[in-house]
């Protein structure tokens, strides 16, 4: 310690020895306490994230080489899936979550985000769940680097009562002006 502060001291030493008698120990010692502060701070800040994604209210999920490889439990719930099962997913098991008619312009906006081609980075679509349920889904995607290589990363949210609200209203709307 110096004026109180305690150190962390990584050490190396070497032993030497002439006719079998130790006679000199060489050593080297480096100040290593703010590398190993610095290892901590992004170990609790990676804890804090990985909380708060799990935790997270909205769906988030990271598609890489058209496969699934992160969803948290709020985007297995709104797709009525297991993480498990999410994360087994690949190639057409992936497209099966979106809707047919819409499979075109999602996977188009996947990989012109990918190539960041797009800078449009929210849009609707219709999913479909696990019991083959039609929802409606507003996303945001982003172009990630995840364990070191380009992926997409969605962040999801359930808008199917809004979207339910709206077409309702519209076929009130279209009922008044044809009378």
């Amino acid at each position: 310690t110096q004026c109180g502060k305690t150190k962390i001291i990584s050490w190396n030493s070497s032993n030497l020895y002439k006719d079998g008698i130790l006679t000199e120990i060489n050593g080297v010692g480096t100040d290593v306490t703010e590398r190993i502060i610095a290892q901590q701070e992004i170990q609790e800040s990676e804890a804090r994230y990985r909380n708060l994604v799990e935790h997270s209210l909205q769906g988030i999920v990271i598609i890489q080489n058209s496969k699934i490889v992160y969803a948290n439990h709020s985007f297995a719930e709104i797709m009525r899936y297991s993480v498990e099962e999410l994360l087994e997913f690949e190639g057409k098991q992936v497209k099966t979550l979106v809707h047919p008619d819409d499979r075109k312009k999602v996977w188009n906006k996947y990989f012109d985000v990918l190539s960041e081609k797009s800078s449009l980075k929210t849009y609707e679509f219709r999913g479909v769940r696990k019991d083959k349920r039609i929802i409606w889904l507003e996303t945001s995607i982003n172009r990630i680097i995840f364990k070191n290589k380009p992926a997409i990363m969605l962040v999801v949210i359930d808008i199917t009562h809004r979207k339910e609200k709206e077409i309702e209203k519209q076929k009130e709307e279209e009922k008044l002006r044809e009378r």
